[in-house]
């Protein structure tokens, strides 16, 4: 496969990566550790996580990404959103756009531009089908480093110097298990775990704008292990944005 029918799986891994966070089930999690202690109660973790941080109605962003999926490759991407209604993006090689994705409340679409394929995911199919509740707005959180589900009194919490994890391993029975790491009050790890599969997402404490993470670090563990970095450079809030998205009668339609 050569590399610029390579970066479609891009897009495509975008898509799937926020639909697998609204999955639910358990596996253990190992913590890190660092020097100073501190000590959070349930009120302190509960306004860091259950608190909608993202003050914004339009984003723009500039970004530069690397994916390993035994191969590895780089591109850069314009991404941009409106809040909880949609978010496009457009992924290019070498000055060429290759790959286009647009999320609204009812589907993802992609073009895949090298091979002329227009990928589409209902996403009330696909909930009623594996018994998810997946929404735009996971997405979303995923990319801005935000929890893709909030806090109760069920989830225990742990102190390792200055790393705080969370967790919900007890209270989730068979429906699914939540990871939480915080440090500086700034969420720098999400995990979420099915039987088989793991998604795990790493954030730099530092944000763009205050709203955007500086660098996101997504491992995700399926039938093959996949890796993407993500590097924003550009963060610009609250303009006027165009999200274009035209499908080619050329173009064959792929269910997904």
């Amino acid at each position: 496969m050569s590399k610029l029918k390579y970066l479609k799986h891009i897009l495509i891994l975008f898509s799937l990566l926020s639909i697998f966070s609204s999955c639910k089930s358990r596996q253990k999690q190992s913590n890190t550790s660092t020097e100073v202690v501190v000590n959070y109660k349930y009120k302190d973790l509960k306004n860091i996580l259950n608190t909608d941080h993202l003050d914004f109605n339009t984003l723009d962003a500039k970004l530069k990404l690397s994916l390993d999926q035994g191969k590895k490759m780089s591109a850069k991407a314009t991404l941009r959103m409106k809040k909880n209604e949609s978010v496009w993006m457009s992924v290019s090689y070498f000055g060429l756009e290759v790959a286009r994705m647009k999320m609204d409340k009812e589907k993802i679409s992609i073009l895949d531009k090298v091979n002329k394929k227009h990928y589409t995911l209902e996403y009330e199919s696909w909930n009623r089908k594996y018994g998810t509740e997946f929404s735009i707005s996971h997405f979303q959180k995923l990319l801005l480093g935000q929890p893709v589900e909030f806090i109760n009194r069920q989830f225990d919490w742990s102190q390792n110097k200055s790393i705080t994890n969370v967790n919900n391993q007890e209270s989730s029975k068979d429906l699914y298990w939540l990871f939480y790491q915080i440090e500086q009050s700034t969420l720098i790890n999400q995990t979420i775990s099915t039987k088989d599969q793991q998604l795990k997402c790493l954030y730099s404490i530092k944000r763009i704008n205050k709203i955007m993470p500086e660098n996101v670090k997504v491992d995700l563990n399926m039938d093959t292990k996949i890796k993407i970095n993500i590097l924003t450079n550009k963060v610009e809030l609250n303009k006027s944005i165009k999200m274009p998205f035209k499908v080619s009668s050329k173009y064959e339609t792929v269910v997904l």
